[in-house]
């Protein structure tokens, strides 16, 4: 097991986030992040400190730190030849097989999030951004179009959040107003609810809670109620009532559960929990 999966093992077992950890250690929790996922190696007394931390009784501190390698630019350069070649072998300037090659590009980004360093993950969702944006101006259909704006509004959220991590706040902010923007173009409310989501999510960690719960709250409206950006936007909503202590008090509502932030947390998803239910694993 190398440094990084085991930190990544120890922060699950005992539910401790990379911001959390980053406060407790103190650092930044960019450099955290980049430890976690492997690509950068940290000093034996950093190592010895997150152990402490973690209490892993020097399990962690005597691995040797060793970085993966980080994907190449001539991988990400293979992987945009091979969705340019089944453009340009498609009937339309933008086909069928292009757009699935970027919709599946979109799902092996999201489900790389938590494994990869954000500035690794933003080159590579940029990188296909301009791609999408240049595919903006091709020969195609209607509903092909529509696929794009999706496919393009899904990465600059993708991005925005990157953003986010490295604290690069106006890059985020302009962003998620692209992505804001992109889903209103073509009706997905699921986005659009991300999008404030992410929002609410940069209040919580600047400890600006009522605007977190508006946000929060104005993503559950938006948000189709089966899918997943409802019950991030309705976790999040307890994740402020969990820091403020007095969810009652300072959610401006009637809480039946009760103040405290134990119940405030739970109360929020058992509010999720209906469209949580079907969804698979």
């Amino acid at each position: 097991m190398t440094f990084g999966e085991k930190l990544r093992v120890l922060m699950d077992e005992r539910g401790i986030g990379v911001r959390e950890l980053a406060r407790m250690v103190p650092c930044d929790h960019g450099h955290l992040s980049k430890i976690r996922a492997g690509d950068k190696v940290p000093s034996p007394k950093f190592a010895e400190r997150l152990d402490e931390l973690l209490d892993a009784d020097g399990t962690l501190a005597e691995l040797k730190p060793v970085p993966i390698r980080a994907v190449t630019h001539d991988a990400l350069g293979e992987t945009m030849e091979t969705i340019e070649l089944a453009r340009r072998v498609a009937a339309t300037d933008v086909g069928d097989e292009t757009l699935v090659a970027l919709e599946m590009t979109v799902d092996d980004l999201a489900s790389a999030y938590p494994s990869s360093a954000p500035d690794e993950l933003l080159a590579r969702t940029r990188q296909h951004l301009a791609y999408v944006s240049q595919l903006m101006d091709a020969r195609m259909t209607l509903a092909e179009r529509r696929r794009l704006v999706v496919v393009g509004g899904w990465l600059s959220l993708l991005a925005a959040t990157c953003d986010v991590d490295l604290g690069r706040r106006p890059a985020a902010t302009a962003r998620l107003r692209t992505a804001a923007q992109l889903a209103r173009h073509v009706g997905h409310p699921e986005i659009l609810a991300w999008t404030l989501e992410t929002q609410a999510w940069q209040h919580i960690t600047d400890g600006d809670y009522r605007q977190a719960v508006k946000l929060s709250r104005g993503a559950q409206e938006v948000a189709p109620k089966n899918g997943s950006a409802f019950i991030q936007a309705t976790a999040q909503e307890g994740r402020v009532g969990a820091a403020r202590g007095r969810w009652g008090d300072w959610c401006g509502r009637r809480n039946p559960r009760g103040p405290g932030a134990r119940r405030a947390a739970r109360g929020a998803l058992a509010d999720a929990r209906p469209a949580r239910a079907p969804l698979p694993v």
